[in-house]
């Protein structure tokens, strides 16, 4: 199933065990994913999605956007904007992109991972002209992470993980790899 949703929607895809693709559009949306394998896209506007069951890929795009992946190996993608990113249960990836960051020099401007887990099998990937995660620097903030380009921007923050565990599980990936470009 292919879906858009109109401005400022609530959609919920009512099936089970099956695959959908979702795009929001222009306004504020809610999007809730299917038990099976998901593809939603926020789009513009401030955005929640969830991908429920099921190994999902969920994309914020343009405004501050919070995404839950649920049950299952997820991929969550903020973009532009402060986005909340939670992989719940599975091993999730967390992909963060270095030309989101440019700017950025506040924490509470940057996207955050609120439930890294390396017992899970969690990983961050960030997307960059760079390909070595030599190009990235760490700091720790309280029990925080936060992730910058250069010592510079700030990419994103780890919440309650240590910069040994975001070094360890971190993997630096060319913005021409074409599987990454979702929405």
């Amino acid at each position: 199933m292919s879906q858009a949703t109109n401005d400022d929607d609530d959609f919920v895809i009512n099936q089970v065990d099956e695959s959908s693709v979702v795009k929001g559009l222009k306004g504020d949306d809610k999007i809730t994913g299917s038990d099976g394998n998901d593809l939603i896209s926020g789009n513009q506007g401030n955005d929640s999605l969830f991908g429920l069951e099921g190994n999902d890929w969920l994309r914020g795009g343009k405004g501050d956007d919070e995404l839950t992946g649920g049950m299952g190996d997820d991929y969550l993608i903020g973009d532009h904007g402060t986005d909340i990113l939670t992989g719940d249960a599975g091993a999730d990836s967390f992909i963060l992109r270095s030309v989101t960051a440019a700017g950025i020099e506040e924490i509470q401007q940057a996207d955050i991972i609120t439930d890294f887990n390396v017992g899970d099998n969690d990983r961050i990937i960030v997307i960059a002209d760079f390909t070595s995660s030599e190009d990235l620097s760490y700091e720790s903030i309280g029990t925080d992470t936060v992730i910058k380009l250069d010592n510079s921007f700030i990419l994103g923050v780890v919440k309650g993980t240590s910069e040994e565990d975001v070094k360890n599980n971190i993997l630096v990936v060319n913005s021409d790899d074409y599987a990454l470009r979702l929405g």
